[in-house]
Parts: C-alpha cells; structure tokens; sequence
C-alpha cells in the first residue's frame, strides 16, 4: 500500500516514519506541508517527494495520513474533502473533534474508508483482553474502568472498544484541582504540574457504563503508583497497565483463581514482543507482528493499525476506527466536563445522522 502524508512534521517523522520503515507491506510515497523550513528537515529526514497539489499526491497512493496539529485537522480534511473527485482513504490524527468529519465519516462508510489515526485500543495488553472478552470466559462485561491509564478521547476509545462502542446517552462527573505537585522528570529536571481530575461515569446506549478516573499528574509522577484499565463481568476481572502488569481474576463468590499474563522479552531489545495467559485451560496469546526492529508499545499500536487500514484499503476487509467513533469518543469527553460545570447528570441525544 502506497502512503502519502498531508503534514510532515514530527509526528510524521518520529511516529510514523520509524514504523513504516518495520513494514513489508506500506511504501512511504510524499508528502506535502505549507512550511519550507518542515519541507527540507522531512526530505532530509526521509528522502521522500514534496508534493505541491493534492490531486497529485492523491493520485499516486493508496491512502492520505493527515498529521497536522490538532488546530487545524478540521480544516485540513475539509480542504481534502472539497475535491469530490479524490476518493483516496484518509487515516485523521486525533483528536476528531469536527462533527463535519464525523458525520462525512458515517455517511459515506460504505463507499469510502475515514479512519481516525486512534491506536491505544491496539496496544499489546489490550489486544489481548479484548480476545479475553470476546471468548466469554470471564460472562458479560458489566463496567470498564480507567484508573489513570488513558488519557482524555484515548481513555474512551479503550473503554469503548472493550464493551462494544456504544454511544454515550447519560453523563455524571465531577472535575477539579487538587493543587500543585512537584517532580523530577525522566531527564533530571524539576517540574511543578497542578493536578487536575476528570471523574466520571458515562451510561451507554447498551446498558454497559465506564468509569473514568483520570488526572494530569498520576501519569507522570512515579508517587502516584500504578495505572490500570480494568474490565469488571458477571465472573470475573482483568486489570492491567502496561505489558508487565496484567492481572486475571475468575470465580464467584470467595472462590476465585489469578492468571498472570506472561511476557516474552525480545533477546536484543527490551520491548515486547509477546503475551500470553492461559484461563480454565484456554490459552489466549498476542505475539508481536515485527520481530526484526526494536518497537515500543505505542509504535507496536500503530503497526497494528496500519496494518489493519492496510487490509481495509487494499482487501475490502472492515475499517479499523472510523472517524465518527473517535468522535463519540470526544462527545465523551466534552459531555462528562459538561456535566461537572453543570453540577448534575445530563442526558445525551445522539445526532440525527447518526442512526
């Protein structure tokens, strides 16, 4: 699959660049961008072609990333969306935050694929406990939790994605600061961050409901101890952070059994490259896609899903994010800071385009 890139700056260079090159089956094409000065550190960077008009670009790949800064996404797909004549797919860095590519996204799902750039659903860990999930071992999901581990729409999509991507229909929060917090980064430096939560609950059109439990220091401050994303059902529980935390429970009652996720090391890198845990008997496994290049977990997310936009785009195979979703991820979001401010539940109509 042929890649073009509208935007070429860091995002393009250090998150994708690097991940692309792991990949057997996307060849980077080009690139376009208003800034000179961008222009000649990316085809430095990467020795790929500056494309000067849209059509061109659009007509020599196989699928548009758009990684522009958040600013300015909206009117960057609109620009895009203007040429009725381009019907290239698009993957949209998030946060999707336009209701105009939400819809655009819905309308023309089946005709043209408009996927949000949204990969924490696709980390190793939560791979694996949506395979979990789905066999039904642990009975019917009752809530999600996200205990500082996602951070904002990315919280949502990992909640959403592991109870089905409902809609949001009912809304209670709370947010506020706790004050300020001194710290030490991972270079030495000292910092002061003030610590702002967002809790909430959020009731879904499918009777499932998420708990979010997030504030802007947890994740940076080793202090604060542990994250977790956590899936409660009728006969079990799964709580994991990062790959090397990750806890099974099952039983009833007083009676239960814990399953630890093993993790394969790769021998000449730390990354990950493997899980595995096997439950009554069943075992369930992710095994990493790229074995000759040391990615992280994030980098690992995005290898999957691009290889998923691959599959779409090239096979016919179902579209990994549709935009709109990364959308009602951020109606998520707003909704729960909405009904903080309001200081009471509120009640979510969905669109009308959203049927």
């Amino acid at each position: 699959m042929r890649v073009g890139f509208i935007g070429a700056g860091r995002r393009m260079q250090e998150y994708y660049m690097p991940v692309i090159k792991s990949m057997t089956n996307i060849e980077p094409i080009g690139f376009m961008t208003r800034s000179q000065k961008t222009a000649d550190q990316c085809t430095a960077a990467t020795s790929l072609k500056r494309y000067r008009t849209i059509n061109k670009l659009a007509k020599d790949v196989d699928m548009l990333v758009i990684c522009v800064p958040a600013s300015i996404i909206h009117n960057a797909v609109v620009e895009i969306l203007k040429h009725k004549e381009i019907k290239t797919p698009l993957l949209i860095e998030t946060p999707i935050q336009s209701e105009f590519i939400a819809r655009t996204s819905y309308e023309c799902r089946n005709d043209r694929i408009i996927c949000a750039a949204e990969n924490w659903p696709y980390r190793p860990a939560e791979l694996l406990k949506l395979d979990i999930v789905k066999s039904g071992l642990l009975g019917n999901v009752n809530v999600v939790v996200n205990e500082f581990r996602g951070y904002e729409y990315h919280g949502m999509a990992m909640m959403r994605n592991l109870i089905g991507r409902g809609y949001p229909v009912e809304v209670v929060g709370s947010s506020f600061s706790t004050g300020d917090v001194e710290f030490t980064d991972e270079n030495g430096n000292n910092k002061i961050l003030t610590e702002n939560w967002d809790v909430g609950v959020i009731t879904l059109d499918s009777g499932h409901r998420m708990i979010n439990n997030f504030n802007s220091v947890h994740s940076r401050v080793k202090t604060r101890g542990n994250r977790s994303m956590r899936v409660s059902c009728t006969n079990g529980c799964m709580s994991s952070d990062d790959v090397d935390d990750f806890t099974i429970w099952i039983g009833a009652g007083n009676t239960r059994k814990l399953h630890n996720v093993r993790v394969w090391d790769g021998d000449d890198h730390p990354n990950v490259v493997g899980l595995d845990v096997t439950v009554n008997e069943k075992q369930f496994t992710w095994a990493s896609p790229c074995h000759s290049v040391a990615l992280d977990e994030q980098q690992l997310s995005t290898y999957t899903l691009l290889s998923k936009m691959e599959d779409a785009v090239m096979n016919g195979a179902e579209a990994p994010y549709p935009a709109y979703q990364a959308f009602i991820d951020w109606t998520c979001v707003q909704s729960l800071r909405t009904a903080s401010a309001w200081g009471q539940k509120i009640n979510i109509k969905k669109p009308e385009w959203f049927v």
